[in-house]
């Protein structure tokens, strides 16, 4: 979604579903379709989520990597 809240929402809650390739999937959407300030919340949202599933997951890195293309 272009609205951010929503964007992030959507990551929670597929969180909460205990898919967490469609959490990141969503946090690394609203991450690259946002820009400013909604990008750097993106961001900050993306590295809560991390942290709640875990440093060491597969996805986690994977999705750290992706992260780190789109920044620069």
């Amino acid at each position: 979604p272009t609205d951010l809240a929503a964007a992030l929402a959507g990551a929670d809650a597929a969180l909460a579903l205990g898919d967490v390739n469609a959490a990141l999937g969503r946090a690394l959407e609203a991450v690259r379709t946002h820009a400013g300030e909604e990008r750097e919340e993106a961001r900050l949202r993306l590295l809560e989520l991390f942290e709640v599933i875990g440093s060491t997951s597969p996805e986690v890195a994977q999705a750290r990597r992706r992260l780190a293309t789109m920044l620069y």
